[in-house]
Parts: structure tokens; sequence; C-alpha cells
């Protein structure tokens, strides 16, 4: 079996399932899943354009079995085939595929963030309910935190709003991790009518109509010291939206940033309600993978069918380098450090942010943070050094010896 029949072994027979089940066009030659195949070596080898994929089509070993197309062709098949097929794809295959997660979070539920940010387009594009072209897009993100992954996307023009984005895949039972830029009394009364929960902050000049009842406050000790004026308090709020609902807000200061949060959650503890906030910036982490590792160029189509196709093919080969990358480290039985290493291995993971709105700019935190998790981050982070080498060996058998290299280059910077 090559690498690259490896890599697509996990996804291999929900692909073939919906090749048979699809309608097909009479005169098809180059089918949809011939169509996934290519993109998903379109993300691994990351060319740039899509006439570079041509030729890397054109040139590429045989032994990778893959179809030669023309430029015209595959962008017809962007056009052509549903989204909803390669979303299929990709959510069945999120079902059938059993990564890390973080336990800390496991203990908590479902835990998502959402967030937006825009890409840009070269040439312009035309968007359903938008009378002129358009150069930006906005994709907006449903992160699940328990484990790092994409579970959910859309596409809108670059001023969407996140709140009707995030109307549209609310689920019941899952707590929603979210900035200010959500905030309103009224979406918040959505969400719980929704089943949804949330912990959001929201601006500093919100002040509740009535405390309610003063929470107490635990944190760990290696966090002693960092967190000032920091309360937790049941409240009501005048807002007829919510006045009828008792709310939680916890609010603190970190350096000389004041944080506001709020949550329909009582069960958890102070901490955790910070906690789950601090790894809100994990979508930012995420955006930066799709816009500097993962697609390394402008989206490669011009439709919004065809970029929906595109961000759902990214998504399910992001999920197939990660699991790819958990079986070749556990094959070789890498795993997180020993506890007494643990010291030395947090001390090079816990970088402090430069962005003095992120929590984790304070050393204490970002030290703290690096420890949570960790088997996570052992196969979670894909480096472009990890996927330069995949690329390479995408024809090869996968065997010891690709595992070793792959594992070789799976935390080189």
């Amino acid at each position: 079996m090559t690498t690259f029949e490896e890599l697509l072994s996990p996804a291999q027979p929900i692909l073939e399932n919906i090749e048979r089940q699809r309608h097909r066009h009479g005169l098809e030659r180059f089918t949809w899943l011939d169509f996934v195949r290519v993109l998903v070596y379109y993300f691994t080898v990351r060319p740039g354009s899509l006439r570079s994929l041509v030729t890397r089509l054109e040139t590429a070993d045989s032994a990778l079995e893959l179809p030669v197309v023309k430029r015209s062709t595959l962008s017809d098949a962007f056009m052509r085939f549903p989204s909803s097929l390669m979303r299929q794809a990709w959510q069945e295959t999120l079902r059938r595929v059993q990564l890390p997660e973080i336990p800390e979070l496991a203990l908590i539920g479902s835990v998502h963030v959402a967030d937006g940010s825009e890409l840009p387009i070269m040439g312009g594009i035309f968007w359903d309910h938008v009378s002129k072209e358009i150069s930006r897009f906005k994709l907006h993100l449903d992160l699940r935190l328990n484990d790092m992954l994409p579970v959910e996307f859309l596409l809108s023009a670059a001023k969407g709003s996140e709140r009707q984005a995030l109307r549209q895949i609310l689920r019941p039972g899952v707590l929603y991790v979210l900035d200010r830029g959500y905030f309103s009394f009224a979406f918040c009364k959505e969400m719980l009518l929704a089943e949804a929960d949330f912990v959001m902050r929201i601006y500093n000049n919100i002040a509740p109509r009535e405390i309610l009842e003063t929470l107490p406050v635990s944190l760990p000790s290696e966090l002693s010291g960092v967190y000032q004026d920091l309360q937790d308090r049941k409240v009501r709020f005048a807002n007829k939206a919510v006045s009828d609902r008792p709310l939680r807000l916890v609010t603190f200061r970190l350096g000389d940033v004041r944080y506001a949060l709020l949550t329909n959650r009582f069960d958890l503890t102070t901490f955790q309600v910070i906690l789950l906030y601090a790894y809100r910036w994990q979508v930012e982490l995420m955006f930066r993978y799709i816009k500097h590792v993962l697609s390394n160029a402008e989206p490669i189509t011009l439709t919004p069918n065809g970029l929906a196709n595109y961000f759902a093919a990214m998504f399910l080969t992001t999920l197939l380098h990660m699991h790819l990358q958990k079986k070749s480290l556990e094959a070789e039985g890498h795993l997180p450090p020993p506890l007494e290493d643990e010291d030395a291995w947090l001390a090079e993971k816990a970088t402090p942010s430069h962005s003095r709105e992120r929590p984790s700019s304070q050393a204490k935190v970002a030290h703290f943070l690096a420890g949570i998790g960790q088997r996570l981050l052992l196969y979670w982070r894909i480096t472009k050094h990890w996927l330069e080498v995949l690329a390479s060996v995408l024809h090869r058998p996968f065997d010891e010896k690709v595992i070793s290299l792959l594992n070789k280059y799976a935390f080189a910077t």
C-alpha cells in the first residue's frame, strides 16, 4: 500500500459508497471520487495554483494512480459536483476517525468555539444576495475544542454576520465559547431556546441590574496571583430578553486588560470558565494554519459551490493528515513525556502570546495551558516540514522507513 493510499484509508470506504450512490452525468469521465483524490493530493503537496496542480498531476508518480486532467475540467468539477457530497464525506469521516481529546474538556462536555475570518479572492466573485462583485469573503468556522477539529463551516460575503452564521449551525447540548462580536442579550436568549450553552465575553460597561449571589472562587496554585479583581457572581440583567433568567458573570483583570465572561453554566468552577475562554484562541491558530500552511495560496475556485467544495476537502484532508501522523507516531511508541520530564517539556512548548488581549500573554497562563492536553498537542500539530516530507513520500510504500521519516519531522520548527 502506498503512503497516499494509507492517507486516504479512513475515508476510502465512505468515498466509494458516495460514488456508488451519487447521480452521474451521461458522458462523465472525471468522477467525483477522482475529484476528491485530486483535492487531497492538492492540500498535501500544496502547489499553490490550479495551473500548478495540473502540472503536478501530469508529472505525478504512476503509483499514485491520479488522473491527468485539463485545467478546464478541474474548474468545471468545482461547479459541477454538489458541495453536499464533499461535506458528507468529511462529516462521515469525522465520525469514523478517533483522535485524542483534552481530558479536562471532555469532563465538561462537547465544547465548540465559533469565529469568522476574511479571505481574499483574486479576480472577484459575485455572491448570493450581493449586488456587486466582491474581492473578499468570510469563512465562518465551528471548531470542536475537545479534539481541535473543525466540525462545520459556512461561507458568506466579507461583511456577513457572525451571529447569523452561528444561528445556522447551533447544536443543542453544545457549549459555545464566543468573543464579544457575538454578544447581544437577544442572541443569548436564542442560544438558550436552542438548548445550547455559552461562555461569551461581553463588554466591560455592561452591568447587571441585580447581584443574586456571590459564588466561591478557586484557582490552581500555579495561577495564584495571576488574576486580579476576580469575581464570580450569579446575576440578573435588566434587558427583557434575559430578565427572567439568572446568569453567571465572571470578571477579572489580567495585566492591564479587563475581562467580563457571561455564561449560563453554573456547574463549572470559576477556573473552568476562565480556561474555556483562554482556549478560544485555538480557533485563531486554525485560521492561521488554513491561510499559511494548508492552502499556501488563495482559493483555486471562484464560485460559492466551488469554495464550499474547496473548504470541505481542506478539512477532510486536515483530518486525514492528523490521523496519519497519529498512526505513525504510535507505531514507534511516541507518547507524551513522563511526568518527571514534564517541566522541561512545558518550558519548550509554552510560548507567551504577543497579543495583550490573549490570556496566554501571561507566561504563567501560557505554561499552564501548555500542560493541559499535551497528548493532544503531540498529534494535532502538523508542521510545514512534516507536510513537505509527506508530499515527497506519497508514492512510496507505507513502511517502517516512511514512518520513521515522518516522525523525524513531526516536530521540526
